[in-house]
């Protein structure tokens, strides 16, 4: 079914001109890593789940301000939520900066350290560069103990990294020449293009190629494993973000490390959320409207809690039976007016629920009080049904058992007047017998 979903239409067949391209791709990640010594290898792993996850707030910010706008919420209602998620480990890894002049970040950093060797390499000394240029950095914490581990404040927590090893390992194995050779002698394309990203050129930087006194091209450097991871992942993002590209994430949670049947593991649970971004997620829905309902199920659900009785009164109703019949303009009127009482009697905040064309947006303090509303309600009521129950129900008893009594009393009566017709028998029957004798 895949495959034929991601299938050419019929009516390219008609017009072999027209090339229309589908395809399915599976990204498959598990997520961040946290090991006892964190080096240069899962710093790339969890800048990848940055920038994943930095694709994934945009969407879900663009999906939830198209539904706002669809149902016309004002937009001061919900533009805080874009501006309250900014992901403060990208700016620190990536560099950036206001104006021409653009800050260096941490990869920029650690690339000089591992191509140019100003201090043979130490990673003491790139630690002393990192403490001195990201000392005013949010997403940066220096480590107290150890003089070469650093921290950085992920959108999933904290994670302590090492930096002895970064330079080492950011540093190209192979120098420009000996990849130039191996790219120039192969015709095998794989092989060119795994060369390709380890070579860094001019044009991908966006600068003029130098040539040396014989007219060839001059390179310095070879492509360090950041540069080429980093390259790797904008080619990944950028297809993820192109036009016509539709995105699904699938979440999978394992309950137990174990993986045995009937075993909920609280922690491990709780840990996966955190580093697979649901709980980032669910942060930026609380920020805007999370919850949300049509708002027929908005009405019946509380309308016995804020009960519009003027409404009530203009349409003539005295329950809510029979609403699937009722009209939009009628059951939006219903609901505005049940906001309002709401707002006045059960200390709602006026603007943390608002009525959509055909839902009813409400921020979590708002449900958390008409929910709390319903459920005093709900063991009120409760209380009355209870009562109502067991007088009816007493009565009932009552009944049965007064029937019951008089039902046992006409039984006994009747077998003790058959007990003693049968006795007077046997006494006659008694006496002719002795008068005979």
């Amino acid at each position: 079914r895949v495959a034929a979903a991601a299938a050419p239409p019929p009516a390219q067949e008609l017009c072999p001109e027209a090339e229309v391209r589908r395809r399915v791709a599976m990204l498959d990640i598990y997520g961040f890593e946290v090991c006892q010594t964190n080096g240069l290898e899962q710093l790339l792993i969890n800048y990848c789940n940055e920038r994943l996850q930095a694709l994934f707030n945009m969407q879900l910010f663009a999906t939830e301000a198209q539904d706002y706008r669809a149902e016309g919420v004002p937009a001061e209602l919900f533009t805080e939520m874009f501006q309250t998620h900014e992901l403060i480990a990208l700016p620190l890894l990536e560099g950036g900066g206001n104006g021409p002049w653009r800050a260096p970040g941490l990869f920029a950093l650690v690339d000089d350290e591992a191509r140019c060797r100003f201090n043979d390499g130490s990673a003491a000394a790139l630690r002393s560069r990192m403490d001195s240029s990201f000392s005013d950095s949010a997403a940066y914490k220096a480590g107290r103990r150890e003089a070469t581990v650093f921290a950085v404040a992920h959108f999933a927590g904290d994670v302590a990294y090492d930096s002895k090893s970064f330079v080492e390992s950011n540093a190209n194995a192979a120098r420009p020449e000996i990849l130039a050779f191996f790219g120039g002698a192969t015709t095998w394309d794989f092989v060119r293009g795994v060369v390709a990203t380890r070579v860094e050129t001019p044009e991908a930087k966006g600068m003029q190629p130098e040539f040396s006194q014989g007219g060839r091209r001059r390179q310095l450097f070879g492509r360090t494993v950041i540069q080429a991871f980093r390259t790797e992942l904008d080619e990944l993002i950028r297809s993820l973000e192109a036009d016509g590209t539709q995105c699904h994430y699938v979440r999978c949670l394992k309950p137990n490390p174990s993986l045995r049947p009937a075993v909920f593991d609280t922690d491990a649970m709780l840990r996966q959320c955190r580093y697979s971004g649901l709980l980032e997620t669910v942060h930026i829905r609380q920020h805007g409207f999370p919850h949300r309902q049509p708002v027929l199920k908005f009405v019946e659900r509380y309308a016995s809690v804020v009960w519009p009785a003027d409404c009530a009164e203009l349409f003539r109703r005295r329950s809510t039976a029979g609403m699937q019949d009722w009209g939009r303009a009628e059951l939006r009127a219903w609901a505005t007016s049940m906001v309002t009482l709401a707002e006045q009697w059960c200390g709602v905040t006026k603007g943390e629920i608002f009525v959509g064309r055909t839902k009813v947006f409400m921020r979590a303090a708002a449900s958390a009080h008409l929910e709390a509303e319903l459920l005093e309600r709900s063991l009120a009521a409760m209380k009355v049904q209870a009562r109502l129950r067991t007088s009816h129900l007493r009565a009932r008893f009552l009944a049965i058992q007064s029937a019951t009594l008089l039902i046992q009393a006409s039984i006994r009566d009747y077998l003790t007047r058959k007990v003693i017709r049968c006795i007077r028998g046997v006494i006659r029957l008694q006496a002719r017998f002795r008068g005979i004798r």
